[in-house]
């Protein structure tokens, strides 16, 4: 017969599993879906159409996707693997850091811009491993419909989003085939450079 002591030790890794287990059981689609709400949920909120309000509106609406988006993956990602190992730690930090300010201040100003009470219409949740899955979705904006395909990977037990296709475009692959070409005849601290350039002129 178990002794209360040890009953008390089992159950409490029953709960530890069971916790873990819940906590990676919502599903890819989900995770996307309470996204783009949330962010449309920002967008629509009358308390931020005054213009002196739009600093705060992004910074509520990046504050949610930097929650569902794992950009050091998404950064690493655009780097063939003999480029970033070219990288110094120092260098592979701020690298990540430029690249995802840049992405930032390009599709908030991008979302703010150009958001038209558009609606997303979700389709399929595919599978591709246990760890791995792809959502496809469409957002449509009167008579144009965008197909937009998320990538995600669970870590932590948490579905992060690891890439983009937007109308099958990669948003990891676009942006790795320019950082190859500069790569090619440029060293990681020019690289950088231009990063640090670009987000200079995106914040402006």
């Amino acid at each position: 017969m178990k002794r209360p002591r040890d009953l008390i030790l089992l159950l409490t890794v029953f709960f530890i599993v069971f916790s873990a287990a819940m906590a990676s059981a919502e599903k890819p689609i989900d995770v996307i879906q309470t996204g783009v709400d949330k962010v449309f949920g920002i967008l629509n909120d009358p308390a931020y159409a005054p213009e002196g309000k739009k600093d705060e509106q992004r910074d509520k609406i990046w504050t949610v996707i930097r929650s569902f988006f794992d950009f050091d993956t998404i950064a690493k990602g655009t780097l063939r693997r003999h480029d970033w190992d070219r990288f110094t730690e120092d260098q592979k930090k701020e690298f990540i850091d430029l690249f995802t300010d840049l992405i930032g201040e390009t599709y908030l100003e991008r979302i703010q811009g150009e958001y038209k009470n558009e609606k997303v219409v979700y389709g399929e949740q595919e599978m591709l491993s246990d760890s791995k899955a792809v959502v496809k979705t469409t957002i449509v904006r009167e008579s144009l419909e965008i197909p937009v395909d998320y990538r995600l990977y669970l870590k932590n037990g948490n579905w992060r989003i690891y890439n983009v296709y937007v109308e099958n475009t990669s948003l990891v692959t676009n942006y790795r085939d320019q950082f190859s070409r500069i790569l090619m005849k440029g060293t990681p601290a020019e690289l950088i450079e231009k990063l640090r350039e670009k987000t200079i002129k995106s914040e402006g």
